[in-house]
């Protein structure tokens, strides 16, 4: 779902099922989840930069950051 835009920021949130696979040697573990994710994406064209925070709800559950490029 995205929000109305002021100005070049575009607001957006996320949700839906996780899926988390680890495996190392001897140990795997897959556990399933809830994400939710927030972000703002900044309307330059022809490459659009954002950043958002991503939260997944599960038995470990995980904060992610991240950021990046569309185009």
């Amino acid at each position: 779902m995205t929000f109305p835009r002021a100005a070049t920021l575009f607001f957006y949130l996320g949700g839906g099922l996780g899926i988390s696979h680890f495996s190392n040697e001897d140990f795997d573990n897959t556990e399933a989840g809830l994400n939710l994710l927030t972000g703002i994406s900044f309307s330059r064209r022809p490459v659009i930069p954002f950043i958002q925070a991503k939260v997944f709800i599960a038995d470990d559950t995980q904060l992610i950051l991240g950021g990046g490029l569309t185009f």
